[in-house]
């Protein structure tokens, strides 16, 4: 099986759909030999936010000396990003090899009636690769929900982290923040736990699971540094007396980062994690698509919002550090999200709007979405690609050109050639 036909054969399981549940992940491993047994990990949930507070640990952990492995999704620029270790991104060789390992196993599964889906597959290959590269911690991202989320088979967390609750994947996961914070509260296990600061009736949902376990929770409800100064190419951060350059923008990227330190701390009570080597991850953080500066001449910002929250965030955003300037918004989404409440939150903020199609048999017609969004702005025009939306829009003088409805259409502007 060469890199391609691995590829070919995981998006091809992209046919069972997502499937909570952990009867097939936990009969995939166990034909594996239970690679995760092997493995410490600290596990990450949460709306919005569960990237970049991953890339943080990660980061800092590597820089601290631990050999650590990476677990995230979507991938924006390539495949590689999702798995990565020690700094490195999963080889083509790597992929290629432990997915006939993985396809073998799922072949086995079959005859039993077991299908895994391409996230389950996709996950189980993923404890094979940290443990052949001897990782001591593993900083994973749940993909939808925790409890019932395929990542929930671990046993052996020193971490678990919820970044964030919103309304998002109700189909699955509820229908109102209570419902979606108990799927969330279920990645909890016997290891310490860190929330946000939320409403008291969520806090108690994660309060009750922690008493189930009998572990600690800790609430980051406190500033743990103070921003001197911020723009859209981040904040200035004093931090135990340090100043340092964060470049993560909005304030939920800050509320990220308290979130973050808050789990630093608790980490620290058993991990030799010096300060330097926190501050080192922070300073260099770039990330794809959380309100990327793409270009500077013109000015191009990619962002990932795909929901409601990400969308209220972006728009503060907006609000905040982009007044006065003339915007052209690019933007597409999924038909499977609710493009009404983000139309309606981000559209009248901008001066100009394109819509596109993405390459993705989930998104949304570009001429469906601009009749949404004409509601909210007049100025809408329908496209049918992004390629076509940027050269037109840049004919216009336009202050900043802002992508965003989708890491799919981010992904798509990355790899585009203009």
């Amino acid at each position: 099986m060469n890199y391609k036909d691995a590829l070919d054969y995981l998006h091809r399981l992209r046919v069972f759909g997502s499937q909570p549940g952990l009867v097939r992940i936990a009969s995939l491993c166990e034909e594996l030999g239970n690679p995760q047994d092997d493995l410490k990990f600290i596990h990450v949930t949460g709306t919005n936010g569960k990237g970049s507070v991953c890339q943080m640990f990660y980061r800092t952990l590597c820089n601290a000396g631990y050999n650590t492995g990476l677990f995230v999704s979507p991938y924006v620029i390539n495949f590689s990003e999702r798995m990565q270790a020690n700094g490195q991104c999963i080889t083509e060789d790597e992929v290629s090899d432990l997915m006939e390992q993985v396809k073998q196993a799922n072949e086995r599964l079959a005859k039993r009636g077991i299908v895994p889906t391409e996230f389950e597959t996709l996950t189980a290959l993923s404890f094979l690769f940290y443990k052949m590269k001897n990782c001591e911690i593993v900083v994973l991202e749940a993909g939808m929900g925790g409890r019932n989320d395929s990542t929930n088979i671990i046993n052996t967390t020193i971490l678990s982290v919820i970044v964030s609750i919103g309304l998002d994947h109700t189909d699955f996961l509820g229908n109102s923040l209570e419902e979606i914070a108990y799927e969330k509260a279920g990645i909890i296990k016997s290891s310490p736990a860190i929330i946000p600061n939320l409403e008291k009736n969520l806090i108690s949902i994660f309060q009750k699971e922690s008493i189930r376990n009998n572990t600690q929770l800790f609430v980051a409800n406190k500033d743990l540094f103070s921003v001197i100064k911020t723009d859209i190419y981040g904040s200035t951060i004093k931090y135990k007396d340090k100043i340092f350059n964060y470049s993560l923008v909005g304030d939920k990227q800050l509320e990220n980062l308290n979130l973050f330190l808050c789990g630093i701390e608790v980490l620290k009570k058993e991990y030799d994690i010096e300060l330097k080597a926190v501050i080192n991850a922070l300073e260099n953080l770039k990330i794809p698509g959380r309100f990327d500066i793409f270009m500077k001449n013109p000015l191009v910002i990619l962002d990932g919002a795909h929901n409601e929250a990400a969308a209220k965030n972006l728009a503060n955003t907006i609000k905040k550090l982009l007044k006065n300037q003339k915007i052209c918004l690019i933007t597409g989404v999924m038909a499977d999200k609710d493009y009404e409440k983000f139309a309606a939150l981000i559209s009248p903020l901008v001066d100009k709007i394109y819509t596109v199609n993405i390459d993705n048999k989930r998104s949304l017609s570009s001429e469906t979405f601009a009749k949404i969004i004409s509601k909210y702005n007049k100025n809408t025009t329908a496209l049918d690609n992004y390629k076509d939306a940027i050269k037109t829009a840049m004919n216009f003088d336009f202050d900043i050109f802002l992508v965003t409805g989708s890491f799919y259409l981010v992904s798509e502007a990355y790899n585009t050639k203009l």
